[in-house]
């Protein structure tokens, strides 16, 4: 099977995503619904988890999947370990193509099945994919970013020796992905300036550009995390309330631009100039 099968599968459901972060810690699955889905070897600890996601080899926590769970994973990581290979792993394995093009977050359901964007990580993947099993909601679960993990497991792997520093640019990143295919996302423990959705709303300061939308002085708009800090830290915009006020979306750019100010920064120089 591949990706271009499970089009559509679970149309109009709710997910419950789990990752190995602090917010795991004591969770009651009582609560969570019967869509269960995990990063990596978490998945050993999830009961009744149906689908599995791993962007790497998975040779160190094969023995996590059971049968009757499916295992997402890019084929290029195969040659770590050949998870498809008849006896190397007890759960069905679905492969797929990756590639670091962004643009492709925008593509139908049937497109994006053919070659997943692979620049946000599991995390990244796993939203892809339940975007084309027709996923419209995802409770998260274990995505707090930071650098500490669940308490009261012994976790086989790490993703890198400061993996900690990707948690938040990884989580952002999601959050991103899941609001341009449409996906709602609802996190479980999210920190005090984050909506439960992972967003943060801010207030533009002035008229500037962001992620290539105008947007004007005085509006009230929420972003991912990582936008929302480098907005708020070259002061174009400041953390905002949200229940003080409803946010103004931007519809069109009709005259919008940017101050000279904030067009100085954006803007790039030329070769041969400091």
């Amino acid at each position: 099977m591949n990706l271009t099968d499970y089009i559509d599968r679970h149309a109009g459901e709710t997910a419950w995503l789990f990752g190995k972060g602090q917010s795991f810690t004591g969770f009651d699955f009582k609560t969570a619904g019967k869509l269960r889905l995990a990063i990596n070897d978490v998945i050993a600890h999830v009961p009744d988890c149906l689908y599995g996601f791993a962007n790497d080899g998975v040779s160190k926590w094969k023995d996590a999947y059971k049968t009757g769970q499916v295992l997402f994973q890019p084929v290029r990581c195969l040659h770590e370990y050949d998870s498809t290979v008849e006896g190397s792993i007890d759960c069905e394995v679905v492969t797929f193509k990756d590639d670091s093009e962004d643009e492709r977050l925008k593509l139908s359901k049937s497109e994006l099945a053919k070659c997943l964007s692979i620049r946000r990580g599991t995390l990244g993947s796993a939203l892809q994919i339940l975007y084309i099993m027709g996923v419209r909601s995802v409770y998260m679960v274990g995505f707090d970013g930071g650098n500490h993990h669940a308490e009261g497991y012994e976790w086989k792997t790490r993703l890198r020796h400061d993996h900690y520093k990707d948690y938040n640019a990884i989580r952002s990143a999601a959050i991103d992905a899941a609001y341009i295919m449409g996906i709602s996302l609802k996190f479980h423990n999210t920190p005090n300036h984050m909506q439960t959705n992972g967003r943060v709303f801010v207030k533009m300061l002035r008229n500037c550009f962001a992620q290539a939308q105008p947007y004007r002085e005085g509006e009230i708009v929420s972003f991912a995390p990582h936008i929302a800090n480098e907005l708020i830290a070259c002061r174009t915009a400041e953390l905002f309330a949200p229940e003080k006020a409803e946010p103004i979306k931007v519809e069109t750019a009709e005259a919008v631009m940017p101050t000279k100010e904030v067009a100085a920064i954006t803007r790039k120089p030329k070769k041969g100039r400091k």
